[in-house]
């Protein structure tokens, strides 16, 4: 494989010569399909990309450009390569798809089509990454290491990356614990993942790729069997999505340390031992989805500077420091994060009253005026710039909003419990009011573990 690496690379480059030298237009020089490009809005510092057809791109692809040279001259390891697999057995298993039935010679020929494809990615990669990609550097043996990895190890590893969307912190690192931390993402990653997201999500492509910092999640996603290609993903895929509750913990005590919606759309899977599905420089990463993407914040958004503070960052980190033991607590902080992913109030109120209900009732009867109460003697000892009357009436308001959506009553009557009033300071939206008293509560409940249990609520409302 090494003498295969060095004579493509030679072949590569010496074909660009050539075609370089008859068609002296670059425009007509084979490119990269689609390759991304990034700039900033404005002073924001947000990333937005740009998805080139080859056509007008300036990406040259000299895995189509080998394509080229291959029509007329050939590589002499590459018969070799090509002999050995149709003898072995060894790339068979490796490249073989679970739903295909090709068997004998057309099997041969499929496993040696995939190879040598992704073997020109690879050195596409190469050139790209270089200055001299003929000369045996550090950096080239470490690249080519990778490639080799990426077929020859049993099990392969990844680091999970979590872009957070809109939010920068003030600085570019911040650990939580030794696996978790907050990374600025670098440009190589943002470009690779740009706004990519399965097809099951539906978003608004500027708002997801809008991140310049991610949650990374480290030592998780280990041991993906590498005994055949086309099953690391499904294997990753399962790996991550047992990881969702690890990844909402920490949007989450970001989420309340802040009290505004921040959260994410893509989960990058980025390769750590390994190598391959290479975009010209590009490394290949797995990309998945989970819809906590705040629908709050439009496109004018991506204009305005959103910062985490060190403030902030260590009461976050403070919060997650708590283990999260009661199953009412977890079911609480989801349907938070529930509700900032609605397009709808509505939908986003029950969210919230369903958080206030786990939280502060003990039984479905009286709802109005036991989480009410509840939420304004939590607010009494632990105060939020609310009285403890102005929290009990304007709860005892939303949940009037919330049984009106509920019970499908008259718009006008459902409408006229929209906005509550705050003393001197004039009206804000019911639905407002209700989602930043609960952050407030599951602030307390967290740092404070004996206000989850509502008899110890009631224990202190007279005192």
């Amino acid at each position: 494989m090494s003498s295969a690496i060095d004579e493509g690379v030679s072949f590569a480059l010496e074909t660009y010569d050539k075609l370089k030298a008859k068609n002296f237009d670059l425009l007509y020089l084979p490119k990269h399909d689609e390759f991304p490009s990034m700039s900033q809005y404005n002073t924001s510092g947000l990333p937005h990309f740009s998805i080139t057809p080859s056509y007008y791109g300036s990406k040259i692809s000299y895995a189509k450009i080998i394509d080229k040279g291959l029509e007329s001259n050939s590589i002499t390891s590459w018969n070799k390569l090509k002999e050995y697999i149709h003898k072995s057995d060894e790339f068979e298993h490796f490249y073989e798809f679970k739903d295909l039935t090709q068997e004998g010679e057309e099997k041969k020929q499929l496993t040696s089509f995939v190879l040598f494809n992704t073997l020109k990615g690879f050195i596409d990669s190469l050139i790209h990454q270089l200055d001299n990609p003929r000369n045996k550097t550090q950096k080239r043996r470490k690249l080519e290491q990778q490639f080799l990895n990426s077929f020859k190890l049993e099990s392969l590893e990844y680091d999970v990356l979590v872009p957070i969307i809109l939010y920068q912190p003030v600085f570019n690192n911040f650990k939580f614990d030794d696996n978790t931390e907050i990374v600025k993402i670098d440009d190589k990653l943002q470009l690779a993942r740009n706004y990519r997201v399965p097809d099951t999500i539906i978003a608004n492509k500027e708002m997801i790729s809008a991140a310049t910092h991610a949650v990374l999640i480290k030592q998780k996603v280990r041991r993906v069997s590498n005994a055949n290609r086309w099953d690391r993903s499904e294997q990753v895929s399962s790996k991550i999505q047992r990881l969702y509750s690890h990844i909402d913990k920490v949007f989450a005590c970001l989420r309340i340390a802040m009290k505004m919606p921040l959260g994410y759309c893509q989960i990058l899977a980025v390769p750590k031992n390994f190598g391959d599905n290479y975009q010209a420089e590009l490394i290949g990463l797995s990309i998945f989805g989970r819809d906590r993407y705040p629908r709050l914040y439009t496109r004018d958004d991506l204009y305005t500077h959103y910062r985490i503070d060190h403030k902030t960052l260590n009461k976050a980190k403070k919060l997650y420091k708590v283990n999260f033991k009661s199953r009412n607590l977890n079911y609480a902080i989801d349907k938070l994060l529930d509700s900032d992913s609605r397009i709808r109030d509505e939908d986003g109120i029950i969210d919230i009253s369903s958080a206030f209900e786990s939280l502060l009732s003990d039984s479905t009867n009286n709802l109005k005026y036991k989480i009410s109460l509840r939420a304004a003697v939590i607010c009494k000892f632990f105060p939020v710039g609310f009285t403890p009357v102005e929290v009990k009436r304007n709860i005892g308001v939303f949940y009037d909003l919330r049984s009106g959506i509920v019970h499908g009553n008259k718009k006008s009557t459902v409408d006229s419990k929209r906005m509550v009033s705050i003393g001197d300071q004039g009206q804000i939206k019911t639905y407002t009011f209700g989602k930043y008293i609960l952050t407030h509560i599951l602030e307390t409940v967290i740092l404070n573990p004996k206000w989850i249990e509502v008899q110890f609520i009631d224990e202190n409302m007279l005192k």
